[in-house]
């Protein structure tokens, strides 16, 4: 930890985290989730109990909204600082571990889906990348990325790593190009990818979803199939955002008003992205990053990333990052090639 974060740090354990909640008391902090795992070892998701450790500082120290009440009523004056929660992707882990606390509570929340995950008419391709390495040794998975990507992997020294290293060649890359990187990399490992997901990597259903929108879950859109809006042309765009759009309002029967930029960085966001929005009838759209904008575009909500680290996890609810924003100019905004 450096000794400006120790600072704050100090600060915050001795009072700042009231200071920062009072000063920042009418920004709604939109925070964004992904994965839920039962248990607290599971890498890259949030565990149930420490799910349920934050819903309960939440219950105590914010008042809980919805994405219509962030987006109709942003700027109001508020008593408690406004937290809203957002799930993004439609796996199962959220139906079975984090709406039946959300539910318990009666916590408002919005879930954007990507719909042809959950018709089972593909998994996501980053699953399906590291599905390739879960079957395969170290050695081979160095020897099959460095062939693909015509570079040499002997430096990673896990498959987190060359998992990490594969995403940030591909992320960027329109879909046909994704595809093909990855039925390069399954040839090279001598794998067949399953057609459906695998347990571990499954969507929830649509009955699953349709009996969450009825308990206080907002469904947004969140395209066809997860794929960065940032190479498409426009209309492949207004393919993609209008077709997961359609897809839920005929599954659910209501009208879908949110959507949600996969992967979410400004690289993915379209340059005529509002005129789009106001074209197919949404009311907002969120990103994956923070800066001072906050919520001020509706069709570009920055939100807070939320892991496991609980310290970190009361920084941004308190309001510490805004004031980072504000003051500093921080963000959040996120590279794959800088890791």
């Amino acid at each position: 930890m450096s000794v400006k974060s120790k600072i704050v740090r100090y600060f915050f354990d001795k009072g700042g985290d009231n200071a920062a909640k009072a000063l920042t008391r009418n920004y709604p902090r939109v925070l964004m989730y992904h994965r839920f795992s039962h248990s607290d070892s599971d890498s890259g998701k949030l565990s149930r109990s420490n799910f349920t450790d934050q819903v309960n500082y939440l219950l105590e120290n914010f008042e809980l909204v919805s994405i219509d009440e962030v987006v109709n009523d942003g700027n109001r004056h508020s008593i408690k600082p406004r937290v809203c929660i957002t799930v993004d992707d439609g796996y199962e882990d959220f139906y079975d571990i984090a709406y039946p606390i959300l539910k318990k509570y009666g916590i408002p929340a919005t879930f954007y889906v990507t719909t042809d995950f959950v018709d089972e008419k593909i998994w996501f391709w980053y699953d399906r990348i590291r599905w390739c390495l879960e079957q395969s040794d170290l050695d081979d998975v160095r020897n099959a990325v460095s062939k693909v990507f015509h570079t040499n992997c002997e430096q990673f020294s896990s498959k987190d790593a060359v998992w990490a290293y594969a995403v940030s060649n591909i992320l960027e890359l329109d879909p046909c190009s994704v595809e093909e990187k990855i039925n390069s990399l399954s040839n090279a490992l001598s794998l067949d990818i399953p057609k459906r997901a695998p347990k571990k990597y499954k969507a929830a259903t649509w009955n699953q979803i349709k009996e969450m929108s009825l308990n206080g879950i907002t469904v947004g859109a969140h395209t066809l199939s997860h794929y960065s809006l940032g190479p498409m042309e426009r209309e492949e765009v207004i393919s993609q955002i209008r077709g997961s759009k359609d897809r839920i309002e005929e599954m659910l029967e209501t009208k879908v008003r949110h959507f949600c930029f996969p992967n979410g960085q400004p690289s993915d966001i379209p340059l005529d992205y509002c005129s789009i929005f106001g074209e197919l009838g949404f009311h907002s759209s969120v990103v994956a990053f923070y800066d001072r904008k906050g919520v001020r575009d509706p069709f570009a909500i920055r939100r807070h990333g939320v892991g496991s680290d609980f310290y970190a996890f009361k920084k941004s609810v308190c309001g510490v990052d805004r004031i980072g924003a504000i003051l500093l100019n921080k963000d959040s905004k996120f590279s794959w090639s800088d890791l």
